[in-house]
This record gives structure tokens, sequence and C-alpha cells, in this order.
């Protein structure tokens, strides 16, 4: 689900979610920071479709369809959404940057 939302791919986090797919699941947390601020911090699916979450050398881009989708099925599902951040500056600095 991580991956799907990761590269945007909806008719894949589609087929997950109908097959049972859990849209609050955690991935296994970051293991390199700039400041190591957010060391350990975990992400569900709607944060890597919102382009938070970077893997490797990869570019963290923001998926919107993917967004708007998980946004929909876990709203269908009751599930609370976490607000996005109001800007990147708060990601480098650490989980409580924006606050």
């Amino acid at each position: 689900m991580h991956v799907a939302a990761h590269k945007g791919r909806t008719e894949v986090i589609q087929f997950l979610v109908d097959r049972g797919a859990n849209l609050e699941a955690h991935d296994f947390g970051i293991r390199d920071t700039f400041t190591g601020a957010m060391k350990g911090m975990t992400w569900i699916p709607l944060d890597w479709a919102r382009g938070l979450v970077r893997v490797g050398v990869q570019s963290a881009l923001p998926h919107p369809e993917a967004e708007k989708l998980l946004v929909k099925l876990m709203t269908e599902r009751g599930l609370k959404i976490p607000p996005p951040p109001s800007s990147s500056i708060c990601l480098t600095k650490g989980v409580n940057g924006c606050q």
C-alpha cells in the first residue's frame, strides 16, 4: 500500500483496499534523517501520497489523486484523516516542528 501511494498508483490502492488492506498501516520508520530528529517516525499510506516520505535518493513527490482516493476511502470507513503539514520546513525540524 505504501509503495502504491508513493508512486500514485490509485488502481493498486483501490485493489488492495478492496481486498482488506489496512489504510492506517504504518511503515517501518525512518532510518536516515538530516538532523536525526525524526528517526523512527512512521508513516501511513496517506503520508506517502502527500509526498512526505523520501525513499533513499528518490524525491518525495506528492500524488494528489492518490491522496484524494485515500482520504475518500478513509472517510468512508470512519478513520481519522491527519491534517497535511502546513509547510515542508516542518518536516526538517522534526515531528513537532510545526507546533
